[in-house]
């Protein structure tokens, strides 16, 4: 069984790693090029990548750097939530997606923890498409949480009913307003309270010529 321990000795399941991260004093992993899924049933939707205080998940590895110098261009370290394994990358999810239906309701989540990490990622195929918690944040669910940082991530392909790439809850993470994106073109985000009592993340990118919103969601157009 690895342990995790080094390169040659690494975790073959991303689950594994984040649950001794969540669980001890060792927070930091690094993550090898690859598609991570967080479960391997094929109809468990309530499975995701949980993040509690201090954890740090950085993406871009080839798997022999010793610092966290890396490319995460090209070794583009994907998070999941298509466990089916039956989703189209070209099909923009809509509530009647029939096959993103069976998609994990959201790849992350960051709930009552502060100070941490996502860097280096792709997070793609979470499909919030239920009600309450379930209606929010199909990439990445943010909640209760504070100062928590997520740089050079691509969201893909997410969907919920409010928030499709990100969402988050009133009075929580610290997020940049302004950043450059991994092209080198800035983009802009900022919280707006919707209905009284959820906020939502808008962004936009600047493209050489006009802001272009990001993301989407089927109320409120929020990440």
């Amino acid at each position: 069984k690895n342990s995790g321990a080094s390169w040659n000795n690494a975790y073959t399941d991303l689950q594994a790693a984040l649950a001794l991260a969540n669980a001890s004093s060792a927070k930091e992993i690094w993550v090898a090029a690859g598609t991570y899924k967080p479960t391997s049933s094929t109809t468990d939707r309530g499975a995701t990548f949980r993040l509690t205080s201090g954890v740090k998940i950085y993406g871009g590895f080839a798997g022999s750097e010793t610092s966290l110098v890396r490319d995460f261009k090209t070794n583009k370290t994907i998070l999941s939530g298509d466990i089916a394994g039956n989703d189209d990358p070209n099909v923009i999810p809509i509530t009647n997606t029939s096959n993103k239906a069976d998609n994990v309701n959201h790849v992350v989540s960051i709930e009552n923890s502060a100070n941490t990490i996502l860097d280096g990622l792709t997070v793609q195929f979470g499909f919030a498409n239920g009600g309450g918690v379930n209606s929010l944040g199909g990439g990445i669910r943010i909640y209760k949480s504070s100062s928590n940082n997520i740089n050079n991530i691509t969201l893909l392909n997410n969907f919920a009913s409010s928030g499709g790439g990100i969402s988050n809850t009133p009075g929580e993470s610290t997020l940049p307003s302004l950043a450059i994106g991994t092209d080198n073109l800035p983009v802009v985000a900022w919280v707006t309270l919707v209905n009284g009592s959820n906020y939502e993340i808008y962004a936009k990118k600047f493209n050489g010529a006009s802001w272009v919103a990001l993301g989407g969601s089927a109320s409120y157009g929020g990440v």
